[in-house]
Formats: C-alpha cells, sequence, structure tokens
C-alpha cells in the first residue's frame, strides 16, 4: 500500500495515498459559523467551498503550528465528499504493510527504519466533525 506521511505534533501519520486529491501549501481559510471545533475554516478551492480539519486538534489536542512546512492535504472518503486536512508537514511516501490494528482515528501502525507510523482511517476521523455546516458543504457545493 502506497502511504502519504504527514507530521502531527511530535507524530508522524500516513493516509492511504488513494484517498489523497490534492497537496497544497496552507493558505488562510474563510471562517464561517457552524463548522464545530475540529474544522479550522473553508478552503476555496475550483469554484467551491472545502471544510478543513485541523489535525493537531483532532489528534494532538492543539491547533496545528502554522508553518512554512504546513501543509493541506485534500482528501476524499468513501463518501465521495471533498475535506481538507492541516498537517504540520507533509515529510513523503513510503510503500509498506499494516502491522497492528487501532480503533477510531488510527486504522493501524506500519513500522518503518525511523520507527512507527499511525495509519489514518479518514472515515473515522472525520466522523462527527465539522456540525451541520461543514456537512451542507460538501454534501452540496464542494467540487
Amino acid at each position: 500500500m502506497l502511504l502519504l506521511l504527514l507530521r502531527v505534533a511530535r507524530d508522524r501519520f500516513a493516509l492511504p495515498a488513494r484517498q489523497v486529491v490534492e497537496v497544497l501549501p496552507d493558505v488562510a481559510l474563510q471562517s464561517a459559523t457552524g463548522l464545530g471545533t475540529g474544522c479550522a475554516g473553508l478552503l476555496a478551492y475550483r469554484g467551491g467551498a472545502v471544510p478543513v480539519l485541523d489535525l493537531g486538534r483532532r489528534l494532538a489536542g492543539r491547533p496545528c503550528r502554522r508553518r512554512l512546512s504546513t501543509r493541506l492535504v485534500l482528501v476524499r472518503g468513501e463518501d465521495e465528499a471533498l475535506w481538507g486536512l492541516r498537517a504540520e508537514g507533509v515529510t513523503g511516501t513510503l510503500r509498506s504493510r499494516l502491522t497492528g490494528r487501532e480503533g477510531g482515528p488510527l486504522a493501524g501502525t506500519v513500522l518503518t527504519p525511523e520507527g512507527a507510523v499511525r495509519l489514518l482511517d479518514l472515515d473515522s476521523l472525520l466522523e462527527g466533525v465539522g456540525g451541520a455546516a461543514a456537512r451542507e458543504v460538501v454534501g452540496g457545493r464542494a467540487t
């Protein structure tokens, strides 16, 4: 399985590359009411609006530190909805196998020469995040 490697706080995470649409530099997001605590705002993208989840808030309990290395990773879930994920860095790709199974937003662990990488379960990660306003954006206006 090909994975995209992400950094949030001091931890390393990965997403299956098949779910990644595009990796963008971090930009200012539009604020919107009703997005919920997990959403950082809306990204204007190809004529639509994409809700962006802050992985720092969701996985580390604090917002991502915005640096030159911060990236927005556009992903599609199983329902084909487009979301953005803000990560403190995207460090590369890795071809590997899943070695352990976890629960919730963590699908398992991948062992690398540099240490363990936690594989994210995108649908669990997005479950219950964003509130009704984000679901409306994802369900109707985002492309």
